[in-house]
C-alpha cells in the first residue's frame, strides 16, 4: 500500500498545480484595493516530474485475469434420487476446469468403471502386444500337462465363441498328435499354478455370480471363460473351470485321434525342463482390452489384473493396478473387475485418468473401446427413450453392482465442447431406474455445456 501512496500522492499534487495554472490562479489580483505595500508576485513553481510506473511494478493485487462467468443452471428436477445418493464430477476436457463437483469426496463403490484403470495399467505395464500363452508340456512317458497361461479366450468352439477367438483346443490337440507317439496312451494333467498366489474367488462378490454368468473362479486354465455356451456372454459358469478345461481338451484329442487312449489325471505342475509339444497364444492385449471394455467382461478383467501383478512381482492386485498408474490417492481396489463393493476410487482420480487417456497416445485405444450411447456394448440400450438426444454423443464405461450404478466417460455437449464426467448413484434404493437419473442429469449437463455454472446435487446437502 505504501508503494501505491508514493505513486498516487505526486500525481494528486501535480493535478492541483496544473489545475491552478490552467485556470489562471497563479496570483491574487489586488490592483483595485488600496495598499501601502507594492504588489507582490507569486512565482510559479515548476511542476514536479511524475515518475513513470510500469503496470508490472504495481502490486499484483491490483491486477486481475479476466474470468469467464458461467451462467447455465441445471434444473433441480433433473434427477429423481429418492433412496439414492448421487455423487460425481464434471470437467471441461479442453481447459481442465471443474464445472460441477457434487459430493466428490463421497466414498462409494466404483463398480466396473475400475476396468478403465485395469486396462490403463495393463497397457502401461504389459504393453499393447502382450499375449496370453497356453502350452502342453511332456512329463513322464505318456503324460502331458495342459499349462494355463491365463487365456480365458482359449476356446473349444473356434468361430462360434463370444470372444471371436481362433485360439483353440483343437489346434493344441492336433499339435499334440503330431508331436507325440500316436500309439502311446495319454494322461492329461492340468497345471494352473500360474495364479497360485492369488485367490480364485472373492467373498465380496455377489453370491451366485458364476451361475448368473458374471464370472467363474479365476483360474489360469479355463476355456471360453468357463461358459456353458461358448457364444453367450452371460452363459452360466461352473465353480471348477480348470477341471472342465482338461475334460474338454481330452475330448479334442479324441476327435483328432479317435483310436488313441486318453484319460484325465490329477492336476499337477509341469516339469520346468519338460519338452513343449504344443503352444497357442491369444490375440494381443490391445484387442482383448477392447472386448473387456465394450461389454464389461469380468473374466478378462481379472486375468489381466493378475498379469499386471505378476509383472510387478506383486501379490496385491489392487496395489499393482495403482502402481501401474504411477500411484493414486485415496483409492481402494479389490480385483480388476469392479465386482467387489470394496473397490472405491475418488471421482477426481477417474476424471484424471479420462483426461490422461485423451492426452496419451498409448492409451487412445481405451477411448476408442468405450461403449457408445444408444449404439454399442453396455450402452446399446441406453439413451434411447431417456435423454435420446445424447445417443451417439457419449462414450463411457458403465458400472453396475448391487446398490450402485456408475458411469464415467466423455460427453459431446450441445455447444460442441467435450466434457469429462464421473457419476455414481449409490444407496438402498438403487436399481436399474437409477441409470435413468444419471442419463437425465447428463442431458442437463449437455444443455449447459462449458457454460455450466457450479452445481451441487440436493443429495450432497
Amino acid at each position: 500500500m505504501e508503494r501505491v501512496v508514493r505513486v498516487v500522492a505526486p500525481l494528486l499534487g501535480t493535478a492541483v498545480i496544473w489545475g491552478t495554472a490552467f485556470f489562471g490562479i497563479t496570483s491574487i489580483p489586488v490592483a483595485d484595493a488600496p495598499s501601502e505595500e507594492p504588489p507582490q508576485t507569486v512565482e510559479e513553481t515548476p511542476a514536479p516530474s511524475v515518475p513513470v510506473v510500469r503496470a508490472d511494478e504495481l502490486d499484483s493485487g491490483f491486477l486481475t485475469t479476466p474470468q469467464r462467468i458461467r451462467t447455465c443452471q441445471i434444473q433441480q428436477g433433473a434427477t429423481n434420487s429418492s433412496g439414492t445418493s448421487l455423487s460425481g464430477l464434471v470437467v471441461d476436457s479442453a481447459s481442465g476446469q471443474e464445472l460441477a463437483d457434487f459430493a466428490p469426496e463421497a466414498s462409494a463403490p466404483t463398480a466396473s468403471v475400475v476396468k478403465l484403470f485395469t486396462a490403463a495399467a495393463a497397457l502401461t505395464v504389459l504393453g499393447a502386444d502382450h499375449t496370453f500363452r497356453t502350452q502342453v508340456v511332456e512329463g513322464q512317458p505318456g503324460e502331458i500337462f495342459l499349462v494355463g497361461g491365463g487365456d480365458v479366450t482359449l476356446t473349444r468352439a473356434p468361430g462360434r465363441n463370444y470372444y471371436n477367438s481362433s485360439t483353440s483346443l483343437t489346434s493344441l490337440a492336433e499339435m499334440v498328435q503330431g508331436n507325440t507317439s500316436p500309439a502311446m496312451p495319454l494322461t492329461i494333467r492340468a497345471d494352473g499354478s500360474r495364479y497360485e498366489d492369488f485367490p480364485e474367488w472373492d467373498a465380496s462378490w455377489r453370491s451366485g455370480s458364476a451361475a448368473l454368468g458374471f464370472i467363474a473362479p479365476v483360474a489360469a486354465l479355463q476355456v471360453d471363460g468357463d461358459r456353458d455356451q461358448p457364444s453367450v456372454r452371460l452363459s452360466p459358469r461352473s465353480m471348477n473351470p480348470e477341471s472342465r478345461a482338461t475334460t474338454w481338451f481330452a475330448e479334442a484329442i479324441r476327435v483328432a485321434a479317435p483310436d488313441r487312449q486318453v484319460v484325465v489325471g490329477e492336476p499337477g505342475r509341469a516339469p520346468s525342463d519338460g519338452r513343449v509339444v504344443a503352444t497357442v497364444e491369444s490375440a494381443p492385449l490391445e484387442e482383448l482390452v477392447r472386448i473387456m471394455l465394450v461389454d464389461s467382461d469380468n473374466s478378462l478383467a481379472e486375468v489381466i489384473a493378475r498379469e499386471i501383478a505378476l509383472a510387478q512381482n506383486e501379490t496385491n492386485i489392487g496395489a499393482a493396478i495403482a502402481e501401474g498408474r504411477g500411484g493414486m490417492a485415496g483409492v481402494s481396489i479389490r480385483g480388476g473387475s469392479g465386482l467387489s463393493e470394496s473397490t472405491t476410487i475418488p471421482h477426481e482420480e477417474i476424471a484424471r485418468l479420462l483426461i490422461d487417456i485423451n492426452d496419451d497416445e498409448s492409451l487412445s485405444v481405451l477411448k476408442e473401446s468405450l461403449p457408445v450411447a444408444g449404439e454399442t456394448g453396455s450402452l446399446r440400450n441406453r439413451f434411447l427413450s431417456v435423454s435420446g438426444e445424447l445417443a451417439g454423443r457419449i462414450q463411457a464405461k458403465t458400472g453396475s453392482i448391487r446398490g450402485t450404478r456408475s458411469l464415467a466417460g466423455y460427453l459431446e455437449a450441445d455447444d460442441g465442447s467435450e466434457l469429462v464426467f464421473s457419476l455414481n448413484a449409490t444407496g438402498p434404493g438403487v436399481d436399474n431406474s437409477s441409470r435413468d437419473d444419471i442419463d437425465r442429469l447428463l442431458a442437463e449437463v449437455s444443455r449447459c455445456g462449458s457454460n455450466l455454472a457450479h452445481w451441487e446435487s440436493p443429495d450432497a446437502k
